[in-house]
């Protein structure tokens, strides 16, 4: 591609076989605008603003201060009650086994609850509420995932007996294969 500084260059808004129409036109009349100065940003004018002394005890306790003195706070049940929650929800949305679910979901999610309380009682300085919330939250966790136990025992049991009593319901069913012939 050619640049107006090119001998080959040729002004595109005047034809190449200069018409007539363009004779008026000189070619040194089509002019490009000077190039923009570069933006220089002026001096800042005002003096920085002093800096504001604020009283020490304004501001609470750091979380490292907290902890550096406290220690850490309790283990709690959070993963194993969001299992159980997971879980819960799977059997209780499922066709198979919708009664099994209900009762870890339930305390799956009061589990999950507790296990979220621990950290801001361990940090407002309610140790022992702190570490009562995170025994509960292993308690209701292990509730959730016996319940779950018993209610898989209880509904394959229930299919069990739904199979043997439809399979004795009737002693003169039709064999398989014959089609009341």
């Amino acid at each position: 591609m050619s640049s107006p500084g090119d001998p080959q260059w040729s002004d595109p808004t005047v034809p190449a076989n200069n018409a007539p129409e363009w004779a008026a036109y000189d070619q040194t009349q089509a002019a490009y605008p000077p190039a923009q100065p570069p933006y220089v940003q002026p001096p800042y004018a005002h003096a920085p603003y002093p800096p504001v002394a604020y009283p020490a005890a304004a501001y609470p306790p750091s979380p490292q201060s907290v902890f550096s003195v406290q220690g850490p706070a309790p283990a709690t049940a959070q993963a194993s009650s969001i299992g159980a929650i997971v879980v819960g929800a799977t059997f209780l949305l499922s066709c198979f086994g919708s009664v099994a679910g209900i009762a870890p979901l339930i305390l799956g999610i009061l589990g999950f609850n507790k296990a979220n309380s621990v950290n801001r009682l361990w940090l407002a300085g309610d140790q022992a509420a702190a570490t009562a919330a995170a025994d509960s939250s292993k308690k209701l966790a292990l509730w959730a995932w016996i319940s779950l136990g018993i209610g898989i025992v209880l509904t394959v049991l229930a299919v069990v007996l739904l199979v043997v009593w439809t399979y004795n319901v009737e002693p003169n069913r039709v064999t398989p294969g014959t089609y009341g012939t």
